[in-house]
């Protein structure tokens, strides 16, 4: 049997349970902001939202009452939208039961079309397709689009150096590892990454090399860029099977993901 939480809309002294869950969960994402203290109590006090909703873990036998109900998931609503849910790991059947209570909600408001935000590869996605609905990915909404740019490529690269290095190990490649690069088809560089960190240097690139430009470079250390695809229409050439290997190892491309809580207009009256 699915486990059974209590769903519940939330209380302003559960503040901090909220501020620390989202930084458990968003731990290890991109793109989510950082939250200090002051951007919660502007996000909770704009009152941009209808309705928070908690879901409550029950405490287990073996703990002592004045444990009390944990939270393990959470929901921000408005108006039929699920602008932000975030559940801990291991409590995937609270996101459902926090979706069942906000479609619940909806219809007794008359609301009969519901929609998530989440990120790429969220669990709910599948419900929303099995029921009929649509599942949308797009970077532009309502003409707002998020841009990054690196002013210091080389430092970021020393930054990501020791993930490049753990890609290179996860994928069963040979460490160190070197790709060349041919940059705007004059630029030659060798992209090389050990358990020292990642580098940059000038030189010979080899037989196994990737073609693209600058842009197209920044592009991939951020993670935004599909190589595959790239590849695949042209605007990229790959040199030999290595180099595909190679770059796909050090370049997948990252399920970002920027919360609408911020963006949402401030509300007249707060039900929660």
């Amino acid at each position: 049997r699915p486990k059974q939480y209590s769903i519940r809309l939330w209380r302003r002294v559960e503040q901090e349970a909220l501020e620390q869950l989202y930084r458990q969960t968003n731990r290890t994402g991109f793109g989510t902001p950082l939250r200090s203290e002051a951007i919660w109590r502007w996000l909770v006090d704009r009152q941009g939202y209808d309705r928070i909703y908690v879901a409550l873990e029950k405490p287990s036998k073996k703990h002592s009452p004045e444990h009390g109900d944990t939270i393990a998931g959470y929901a921000v609503v408005r108006q039929g939208r699920i602008v932000e849910l975030l559940c801990k790991p291991s409590h995937g059947e609270a996101a459902r039961q926090l979706l069942a209570r906000a479609c619940s909600d909806a219809i007794e408001q008359d609301i009969h079309r519901i929609e998530l935000d989440a990120p790429p590869g969220h669990m709910l996605h599948s419900v929303f397709i099995e029921a009929g609905g649509g599942y949308y990915l797009h970077e532009a909404e309502q003409g707002t689009v998020f841009m990054a740019r690196l002013v210091k490529p080389r430092r970021f690269l020393k930054a990501l150096g020791p993930t490049l290095h753990q890609r290179v190990c996860d994928a069963g490649l040979p460490a160190p590892c070197e790709l060349g690069l041919l940059l705007d088809g004059t630029r030659r560089l060798r992209l090389k990454t050990s358990r020292h960190g990642a580098q940059l240097l000038n030189g010979a690139i080899g037989r196994s090399y990737m073609q693209c430009s600058a842009y197209q470079l920044m592009q991939l250390l951020l993670g935004h860029l599909d190589l595959q695809q790239a590849a695949d229409r042209g605007r990229i050439r790959l040199s030999t099977r290595i180099a595909r290997q190679t770059a796909t190892a050090l370049f997948p491309q990252l399920p970002w993901w920027f919360p609408r809580w911020e963006f949402l207009p401030a509300g007249q009256q707060r039900m929660g």
